[in-house]
């Protein structure tokens, strides 16, 4: 799978030259091979959950931030170009359907994994940190009006 780096690949690269780092720099600080960096600059692989946790922390960038500069394509959904061919989408802003290229296709389903994949680590370390804490706090809530009923 020889392509050119856009979408997250570009945004790791962008990232590692603001913060002056060498991609094996990046590697060791994300605690991930050199060579599996190097997929995903280029754009061969999609991280994991854990990785792309790992990768935004050695960017010194939320998950949230590195995400969103991999998202390099500008222009509003409804305003993007067809090709005539491919799945149907609706745009954002009407009910037209529209065309949608196979490579935007393939694109916007990487996309949504990643999105899916961020979603679930982010639910997975709030519950946890997080929800122990709410439940203790709940059930003391509980507890203590409980109490207060009894007097």
């Amino acid at each position: 799978m020889d392509q050119q780096p856009g979408g997250l690949g570009r945004a790791i690269q962008v990232r590692r030259a603001e913060l002056g780092l060498k991609r094996k720099e990046v590697a060791e600080r994300a605690l991930l091979s050199y060579p599996y960096l190097s997929e995903l600059e280029n754009g061969t692989k999609l991280p994991s959950a854990k990785a792309l946790r790992q990768l935004a922390g050695a960017l010194e960038l939320s998950q949230a931030e590195l995400l969103e500069r991999a998202d390099y394509d500008p222009a509003p959904v409804g305003q993007r170009r067809t090709t005539g061919h491919g799945p149907t989408a609706y745009t954002s802003n009407s009910n037209e359907a529209r065309s949608i290229s196979d490579p935007e296709f393939e694109q916007m389903g990487r996309l949504a994994d990643i999105v899916a994949a961020t979603v679930r680590a982010e639910l997975a370390a709030w519950a946890r940190t997080s929800l122990p804490r709410l439940i203790r706090d709940e059930v003391r809530r509980a507890l203590d009006e409980e109490h207060r009923d009894d007097r």
